[in-house]
């Protein structure tokens, strides 16, 4: 655990974060899967070098996909409402990497 500055980068903090416990982790006998999960500031360098470990991240809304999802009127999705509301959605593909 460390403590930031207000001021850090959460991009690179959460990145240099996750890449130092999943180096971590490589080294412990039996360590059990680790889900990471970040913020948008976290999804683009996860797609493109930490797709080697498991990760749960907010898609960043200035991505095309992202954009059409959220240019649709809420009657095109099916809502799942519980304390929040969510949406499934198709798998698609970012830098040659599946999202679902």
């Amino acid at each position: 655990m460390e403590a930031h500055s207000g001021n850090a980068s959460d991009k690179k903090v959460l990145e240099s974060a996750a890449s130092r416990m999943h180096n971590f982790c490589k080294h412990l006998q039996d360590a059990p899967d680790i889900l990471y999960v970040g913020d948008a500031t976290f999804y683009e360098k996860c797609v493109k070098e930490f797709i080697e470990f498991k990760w749960l991240s907010l898609v960043p809304e200035n991505l095309n996909e992202a954009k059409k999802s959220l240019n649709q009127e809420d009657i095109c999705y099916q809502w799942i409402e519980q304390a929040y509301r969510c949406a499934l959605f198709k798998k698609a593909c970012y830098s040659s990497v599946e999202q679902c």
